[in-house]
């Protein structure tokens, strides 16, 4: 067999490829030596280390036996290794490989070694120890040596790199072709011959290496140190980058484990990092393990996978589409350890596509149900695209066809063609929007008219790029339109020669018809269609106007009004009548109208309306009620609203029922006011005072006159009345009997408190108080005898202010004569100490509920609540016989209670009451007059045998203290 050595030659590429073929290396192909080293691949060699190859041609073969190039390739770093391993393999290079110097001289001692490619920083034996090491060595001292550095980089590194010996010297990064060039230049060049290095200069050579090495290991440090920082940030970043994507980003191992799962990871499927971290993805369910595992064995097998579609499980159960990426993990040692996934979640994207394509069905469906087909021309290519429908429209089966734009302009009616071809060129020109119509001749000869929109789009650079645009068969629509407007020609020449005006307007109030007579006004001459009432009217007129149009539009229902109209500077008046107009579903679109000139007519009535008018205002707005009644036939023709004020009871009643007027009289009147009535309707002339129950069973007093109505005869032809309500007038009466009793009471009490006070006090009285009731008193005398209301109304007006004046004197006087104690302890503190000395004074149990930390009130709250307690327990000890008194005061929300409780005899209070009002006694008066000064309410319990219960209720008064007015309330700590 023929032999063909390369004992320094590179191995052809084709044979190269070849050899890394699998098939080459199945069993059938003989093997010389198979290297077990993990960092050797497997050749096939023959003796000597020459490569043997066995190959076939035909029915004949031969064998060669070829030598290729061989590399070392010394680098720390795997990565490193192997990109410039594939370099050579692919330049036909057989290539070995080392991790140090150590390894590297292992390697050459069995390996038949053409060149080596060093990295100079490495473990255990850096490069230049290796290659001082190589220099040494007889058997490998002529052989190539290369450095490739990205450390050692400078022109002294590089000098002493040669000094060792060294060949090349690359820095990295380098091109692959400088690197094969350096590879191939030192190995089919001259080999250099080299002495051996003498101990002394050995020696130095270290010296200068370690100085060298220690300041590279400084620089490296240094670098390490920035590295590790910059590494640290770019982590930080990373993890932020992670955290924040909004797609989910997880790692799993090659267990199938799950090792990183972001926030967004989270969002979409529902389990959270702690769930999830440590075990297989809880998102693969029972029918996705298969494919989930497929998956993730092609990524382990260094497969990248994007944009795959697949469905996933949620926590809740739910299914979600996902779009999945891919890829393999990588360790430092280039390893697969794992694979990473990005899911995207697509289900809106899902949902919006779903939409689309029901979008687009619905839009053909459209167009088909509507007739109106889209278009779309190319004006670079000259392409135009049709819908289905627009096929359809042009006589054409849907895509039947290519089309192009003459080949429709070949369809428009000759007539058209040009005009149509001028519009389409001008809409290319001014870039807009046009609309147009024109006749289209389909292939079975039928005529058609079509209406079309078009629009120019326009490319990057403004040039017009497509048009495109809808087209509307409107061949009936356009037969309907002349139909149309031949019916509005007669209708015109109908409404112009009506007497009077007519119109139509939208729902808007826009006119849209108007006939030549309201044309004639001259508020119309300047223009009325599409413009509103309020454009052209004066404001009032056109607000009225649209107020009756509403009500057409709103009610669905025809109306007639008189509204007022304008001719010239005269107001005039026309009757209107206004109508709906309905389209085929029933809806109001229109109201139309029509009007006669009633100036005239509405002049008159408004006179009359007008006197009636005054006579309604008069009748309506006095308090008395005003009423007419017809005397033949009896009937009530009219009463004022007062007599539903005042009677409480309805007009229509009476209406009804016109004797009912006697219902509501008094039982104890009713029978003479029915006697006295039958006089009245005969003469017309009446006078009379009665009382009326109302509904609620209260009692009202009335006073009724009537007069007579008679024509020109003298006939009695009406009566007419004038009832009034004199309640008041009665009850003033009574109320200035009962002032002038309590002031003859009062004035009683006042004499005995002036002889129990001191003398200069019984002077004050009868010098101010006495002489004030005195005039009180002579007013209300005079009052009595006054017969005028008016004048009687201000001498009681006169009274009631002596009255007022004089309670104010009283009030002050009683306020300046108020205890010290209240002073100087207040309302609480002075009602305990009061009670407890009345209490053992009576030889009674006191049970005091006071409390004292009530804030200070208003002082003539507080006189007055003191001075009803003293008189209570006063009352209590003269009367009671009682074994014990309670007193309580105390804060209930915004009021001040006081409770005076005995368990004595008791009293009937109605009796007791009576008693006051008679000036029988003047404690419970006085008490009550007390407490209605303060703003406060009064309440008295008791009977015979049960005791007596008396409380006061004050309102809560706002009062000074050191730090302002401020609510008692809140000192309290309510």
């Amino acid at each position: 067999m023929a032999r063909e050595i390369y004992p320094a030659g590179v191995w052809p590429r084709w044979l190269f490829t070849l050899w890394n073929s699998p098939k080459w290396r199945r069993p059938r192909v003989s093997i010389g030596r198979e290297y077990s080293s993990k960092n050797r691949p497997r050749d096939f060699l023959g003796e000597g280390g020459q490569f043997l190859l066995p190959l076939v041609f035909g029915g004949w073969g031969w064998q060669s036996a070829i030598s290729p190039m061989t590399i070392l390739i010394v680098d720390d770093y795997r990565p490193n290794r192997a990109l410039v391993n594939r370099i050579m393999s692919h330049e036909g290079i057989l290539a070995f490989e080392a991790g140090d110097g150590v390894e590297a001289l292992d390697v050459v001692e069995r390996e038949q070694i053409d060149v080596i490619l060093s990295d100079i920083l490495m473990p255990r034996m850096d490069g230049y120890r290796l290659c001082a090491e190589w220099r040494r060595r007889e058997k490998f001292r002529s052989l190539p040596f290369i450095f490739y550095t990205s450390t050692y980089t400078s022109a002294s590194d590089e000098a002493f790199a040669l000094g060792l010996g060294a060949d090349k010297f690359i820095r990295k990064p380098a091109l692959p072709e400088e690197i094969v060039l350096a590879v191939r230049d030192v190995v089919s060049g001259p080999r250099r011959v080299r002495d051996t290095v003498e101990p002394r200069a050995d020696l130095a050579l270290t010296s200068e290496y370690t100085q060298r090495l220690v300041e590279k290991l400084e620089e490296k440090n240094e670098e390490l140190s920035h590295l590790t920082k910059e590494l640290g940030e770019a982590r930080d970043r990373l993890q932020a980058i992670v955290r924040a994507a909004p797609a989910a980003i997880l790692s799993i191992d090659q267990a199938g484990n799950v090792t990183t799962w972001n926030p967004a990871a989270e969002r979409i499927f529902g389990w959270s990092e702690a769930e999830v971290v440590g075990k297989r993805p809880p998102y693969v369910g029972v029918e996705e393990e298969e494919e989930f595992d497929r998956l993730r064995m092609r990524v382990l097998g260094g497969e990248t996978i994007t944009g795959l579609e697949v469905r996933r499980l949620r926590r809740d159960g739910t299914r979600v589409d996902i779009e999945m990426s891919g890829a393999p993990l990588h360790d430092a040692e280039d390893n697969i350890v794992g694979n990473i996934a990005v899911f995207a979640d697509i289900t809106e994207r899902k949902r919006a596509e779903a939409r689309r394509i029901k979008s687009e069905a619905l839009l053909a469906e459209a167009q088909a149900v509507a007739h109106i087909g889209s278009w779309e021309w190319d004006t670079r290519t000259n392409v135009v695209i049709w819908s289905d429908e627009m096929y359809r429209m042009l006589g054409l089966r849907p895509q039947e066809r290519p089309v192009s734009y003459p080949y429709f302009l070949s369809l428009v009616d000759p007539g058209d063609r040009d005009r149509i071809d001028r519009a389409v060129q001008q809409a290319l020109l001014d870039h807009g929007s046009h609309e147009f119509e024109h006749r289209i001749t389909l292939p079975n000869g039928e005529r058609r008219i079509h209406h079309v929109n078009a629009a120019v789009i326009l490319d990057s650079e403004g040039r017009p790029a497509r048009l495109h645009g809808t087209a509307r068969d409107i061949t009936e629509e356009s037969i309907a339109r002349e139909a149309l407007r031949q019916s509005e020609q007669r209708f015109a020449a109908f409404m112009d020669n009506l007497p009077g005006f007519a119109w139509m307007k939208d729902v808007d109030g826009k006119y849209v018809y108007a006939n030549k007579p309201l044309e004639g006004l001259p508020d119309y001459q300047a223009g009325w269609r599409g413009k509103t009432d309020a454009e052209i009217l004066p404001v009032e007129i056109a607000a009225e106007y649209r107020a009756n149009d509403r009500k057409v539009i709103t009610s669905g229902q025809p109306i007639q009004t008189v509204e007022p109209f304008a001719s010239g500077s005269e107001a005039r008046f026309t009757l209107a009548s206004k109508f709906p107009i309905f389209d085929e579903k029933g809806k109001v679109v229109l109201v139309g109208g029509t009007s006669l000139d009633i100036t005239e007519r509405v002049q008159a009535e408004a006179a009359l309306r007008e006197s009636e008018e005054r006579f309604r205002q008069l009748a309506e707005n006095i308090d008395q009620v005003f009423w007419i009644r017809k005397v033949e036939p009896s009937a009530l023709e009219y009463v004022s609203p007062a007599y539903e004020r005042i009677w409480k009871r309805s007009i229509n009643e009476l209406r009804v029922h016109p004797g009912a007027w006697l219902d509501p009289i008094h039982p104890d009147e009713r029978g003479g006011v029915r006697r006295r009535a039958e006089l009245w309707t005969k003469e017309g002339e009446l006078d009379e005072t009665f009382r009326i129950v109302l509904p609620d069973g209260s009692i009202r007093w009335i006073r009724d006159r009537a007069f007579p109505v008679r024509d020109a005869q003298g006939n009695l032809i009406r009566i007419a009345g004038i009832a009034e309500d004199i309640t008041e007038r009665k009850h003033a009466g009574q109320q200035v009997e009962n002032f002038a009793e309590m002031l003859k009471i009062l004035t009683n009490r006042l004499f005995e408190m002036q002889e129990e006070e001191r003398h200069h006090l019984a002077r004050e009285l009868h010098d101010e108080i006495g002489q004030s009731l005195t005039a009180a008193k002579m007013e209300i005398e005079a009052a009595k005898r006054e017969e005028d209301p008016g004048a009687r109304a201000l001498r009681l007006d006169d009274s009631l202010a002596v009255m007022q004046h004089l309670l104010q004197s009283v009030r002050d006087l009683s306020l300046g004569l108020r205890p010290a104690l209240l002073d100087e302890v207040g309302l609480a503190a002075a009602l305990r100490a009061h009670a407890q000395t009345q209490a053992a004074r009576g030889g009674l149990a006191a049970r005091l509920d006071v409390d004292l930390t009530l804030p200070r009130c208003d002082p003539a709250v507080e006189i007055a609540c003191f001075r009803v307690a003293q008189e209570a327990l006063t009352n209590v000890l003269r009367h009671a016989c009682a074994k014990s008194v309670e007193v309580a005061l105390r804060r209930c929300g915004d009021e001040l209670r006081l409770r005076v409780r005995d368990d004595g005899a008791g009293f009937d209070v109605a009796s007791a009451s009576a008693r006051a009002a008679a000036g029988a006694s003047f404690g419970l008066v006085s008490m009550r007059e007390r407490i209605n000064l303060a703003g406060g309410t009064f309440v008295c319990k008791s009977a015979p045998g049960q005791g007596a219960e008396i409380e006061a209720h004050f309102l809560l008064a706002i009062t000074r203290t050191d730090n302002g007015y401020e609510k008692a309330a809140r000192n309290s700590g309510g």
